[in-house]
């Protein structure tokens, strides 16, 4: 078990500490919600339309492998209204349990991306190798599994879902990367990186695939969206950063008191469900989970999911393909699925 002096000064070597200041000309822009409106519908603009010409191109090309039922159909229509989908119960619950039974003994062996994390990326940690779970479960918003589609190979079917991957080109208009991660939030009072409200890239277009894998309810961190934030309309890009408020907490993201200026709490939508629930949501829009509530961690939970992350992109070259999976686990695939595998690495079985 953890003493107090060693949590403490693991809390102290990942405390949040900004070096810098915003560059004046985009604090600028990003102070003018017209300008910033203005500037992120153009960079959305050129990433699907320049950047990504030649996915569309690719698209165009098999389009006949991307015809929606009607279901489907709505979905896609969905997403482009409000910016979020969810499909309760999508996955069959004792399949998912399978899969968190497998998941769990993972993450408590320390099968885990040793290089992933807020604080490795920002530098406040060297590498997560060597950590206890006790350490992680302190230290880290959340971890992410090594090389999940080799781990745990049933992952594959929620990957490769074919419907999955029609809603999404078809979204888009263009077929995007692909790259999956399973991860375990941890929970936290005050909260950590993510969990305050965002948005992803500026520069492309994102939209994740969220798998529930344990039953979601408000102690166990639900994804919290707010709808229509998507369309970089000028209300969407009034609030303001604390980094560019000149801030210095909450890890220079939104602050709740900042989004509530525009969006009311009655307007954000906290997606709670049963494990196989399916989120699909573009995360260019206001956003933040794990959402983590009330005043005691005692009663909080730490939540699983599996993730797949699709955006726009000019293509994965050969040698960075990020992914691995099994060759044996696409000798099946569809010419659909195989239109996916750009940024795969095959692996002999």
């Amino acid at each position: 078990m953890l003493t107090q002096s060693k949590k403490d000064e693991l809390l102290n070597a990942i405390k949040y500490n900004p070096s810098s200041s915003p560059r004046p000309y985009m604090l600028k822009i990003r102070s003018n919600p017209y300008l910033h409106s203005i500037l992120n519908k153009l960079r959305i603009w050129y990433s699907r339309n320049v950047l990504s010409k030649s996915l569309k191109d690719r698209y165009s090309n098999n389009k006949s492998k991307f015809i929606l039922n009607n279901v489907e159909s709505r979905y896609v229509n969905e997403l482009r209204s409000n910016g979020i989908v969810v499909l309760e119960d999508y996955f069959d619950a004792s399949f998912i349990d399978s899969l968190e039974k497998k998941v769990n003994c993972i993450f408590r062996d320390l099968k885990i991306d040793e290089h992933g994390g807020y604080n490795v990326a920002h530098g406040r940690l060297k590498t997560l190798k060597g950590m206890t779970y006790e350490e992680l479960a302190i230290s880290e918003e959340s971890i992410g599994m090594l090389n999940p589609l080799l781990n745990v190979p049933e992952f594959v079917k929620i990957a490769f879902n074919e419907s999955f991957l029609k809603i999404v080109s078809t979204y888009f208009g263009f077929i995007p990367s692909h790259q999956v991660s399973s991860s375990r939030a941890f929970p936290h009072l005050p909260p950590m990186e993510s969990s305050y409200f965002h948005k992803d890239s500026g520069n492309h277009e994102v939209l994740h695939i969220f798998v529930y894998l344990v039953d979601v309810d408000d102690n166990g961190g639900p994804f919290c969206y707010i709808p229509k934030t998507h369309k970089n309309d000028v209300k969407s890009c009034s609030p303001m950063t604390n980094y560019d408020l000149g801030i210095k907490k909450d890890y220079g993201r939104i602050s709740d008191k900042e989004i509530n200026k525009f969006y009311h709490e009655s307007e954000w939508m906290r997606i709670k469900g049963k494990r196989g629930s399916v989120v699909i949501t573009h995360v260019n829009g206001l956003h933040k989970g794990p959402m983590w509530m009330g005043d005691n961690i005692e009663k909080l939970k730490a939540r699983d999911i599996f993730h797949i992350n699709f955006r726009s992109s000019v293509g994965v070259k050969k040698e960075n393909k990020s992914e691995k999976i099994y060759k044996k686990d696409i000798k099946n695939f569809s010419e659909l699925q195989s239109l996916f595998l750009d940024n795969y690495e095959i692996i002999e079985s």
